[in-house]
């Protein structure tokens, strides 16, 4: 455990938000449809250009846009967005947001390429999400972003 306390941090983090936060542990299959009192999909894939993802391509980059539960399965409001990045290539890859998650305050909570601590932020008080229209991900890595409210 000492030797690895980077790794123990960060799976602990990762275990308490799959805990804390109601849009990752839903009590039913997500099916890309709007959710009660939302105004987007459960669920939503994007290729690395923003647009709905192209099943049949061979492409490696993936963005995953996880809506906030209703509040029949978040009576709380706990819920919120969360969106991934995905570059499952070698080589660094550039993404284009998709329209659906534009103008949402996202905060970095995981980004499998950084070293700790800036790897995961347990508060949920990373960085927030770069202005740029084009965001770089480093070859083989994963971002997952938490929108703020």
């Amino acid at each position: 455990v000492e030797s690895n306390a980077a790794l123990v941090r960060f799976c602990q983090t990762l275990i308490a938000f799959r805990r804390g936060q109601p849009t990752v542990r839903r009590p039913d299959f997500l099916n890309g449809q709007v959710v009660d009192g939302q105004t987007l999909p459960d669920v939503s894939w994007f290729g690395d250009d923003g647009r709905a993802s192209d099943w049949t391509s061979e492409a490696s980059h993936l963005i995953c846009l996880l809506a906030a539960p209703g509040a029949e399965d978040d009576p709380e409001g706990a819920g919120r967005d969360v969106m991934l990045l995905l570059n499952g290539t070698a080589e660094p890859s550039q993404f284009i947001l998709p329209r659906a998650a534009k103008g949402t305050p996202w905060r970095l909570f995981v980004d499998t390429a950084a070293d700790s601590p800036k790897d995961i932020y347990p508060k949920l008080d990373g960085p927030s999400l770069p202005r740029s229209p084009k965001i770089t991900l480093p070859d083989r890595s994963l971002r997952c972003y938490v929108a703020t409210k």
